[in-house]
């Protein structure tokens, strides 16, 4: 008999698919808090460069989102903080 150990047993604590949704929901918030005009929220979110390039469903960025909805002091905070976010382009 082999040494076989149930499924259970050898599945990793956080699937690739966990972190994924943990992602994908920190985006969504970003865009939330970029939408709604808290600046606030949107420096806590935004811990990571990366972040202040991601896109929501739509091909919109963060930046895009603060220019639609017209909120200066965001659109001024992506700019100085993470200079790269003027070069994103809109689909």
């Amino acid at each position: 008999m082999t040494n076989v150990k149930p499924y259970g047993l050898c599945k990793p604590k956080h699937s690739n698919f966990t972190h994924l949704t943990i992602r994908m929901n920190k985006i969504r918030e970003i865009h939330q808090a970029v939408s709604q005009g808290r600046l606030r929220d949107v420096q806590h979110l935004i811990d990571r460069k990366k972040l202040a390039f991601c896109r929501d469903h739509n091909g919109a960025s963060p930046l895009h989102k603060a220019v639609i909805f017209g909120h200066q002091d965001i659109i001024e905070y992506l700019v100085k903080r993470y200079g790269g976010v003027i070069h994103i382009r809109d689909h």
